[in-house]
């Protein structure tokens, strides 16, 4: 019961701001509790597996998909609104998210986690 990440077959993540979940086949609910760290390329895959609730830890580490080459793509968490709406409500029941990232990392603009705290909120 691993999660499959199908990267190389399917790319459109690094264009699209809000695609849904193709590269990220989240565990079933019968799976032990777990934690999803991601990084870099794969930093958001890690929210895109909170949707599930057997993790109860996603570390989102310089998520940089999709590809922040617009203004809509640096603030884009690469999650449809379905998803997105899980994780939030989730984040209300006492889920935590932690984020990280450099502060003058181009690939995972700012804007990104701006959106994370408006979003999830800032843990306070």
């Amino acid at each position: 019961m691993a999660t499959r990440i199908d990267f190389l077959n399917n790319n459109r993540a690094l264009y699209q701001p809000n695609h849904d979940r193709v590269l990220v086949d989240v565990p079933p609910s019968s799976c032990w509790p777990s934690t999803a760290i991601g990084m870099c390329l794969t930093g958001g895959f890690a929210l895109a597996m909170a949707v599930e609730p057997a993790v109860l830890a996603p570390v989102v580490s310089q998520p940089g998909l999709p590809a922040p080459v617009t203004a809509r793509k640096r603030a884009a968490l690469g999650l449809d609104t379905a998803d997105l709406a899980q994780v939030k409500a989730r984040t209300r029941r006492g889920l935590c998210v932690l984020g990280l990232r450099f502060s003058a990392d181009r690939g995972c603009p700012a804007e990104r986690f701006q959106r994370l705290r408006r979003e999830l909120g800032d843990g306070s």
